[in-house]
């Protein structure tokens, strides 16, 4: 399919589109990254290190999908998210 845009015209769009280095991705990567855990930035999903010892305790969950909902009302109840949309980039 042949692209409708002028080349001028398509660059100024795809500048617009921002896919890295969001503010919610920096602050969950200062997160992970202080919690001890390393990852690579080329990879997407690379935060998977599943020859750490944590990963061999993590056991799979058997829920219904009504407890489910449940923890998470219960959860967001207790921790709401926050009023300012500070972690939302425009």
């Amino acid at each position: 399919m042949a692209d409708t845009l002028a080349p001028q015209a398509r660059s100024e769009r795809m500048a617009r589109i921002k896919g890295k280095d969001t503010k919610p991705e920096l602050w969950l990567r200062r997160l992970v990254h202080g919690m001890g855990f390393r990852y690579r930035l080329q990879a997407k999903w690379d935060v998977l290190h599943l020859g750490r010892s944590w990963a061999d305790k993590c056991q799979p969950r058997v829920e219904s999908q009504e407890q489910v909902i449940r923890e998470a009302r219960d959860h967001l109840r207790n921790n709401p998210p926050p009023e300012d949309n500070s972690m939302i980039s425009a």
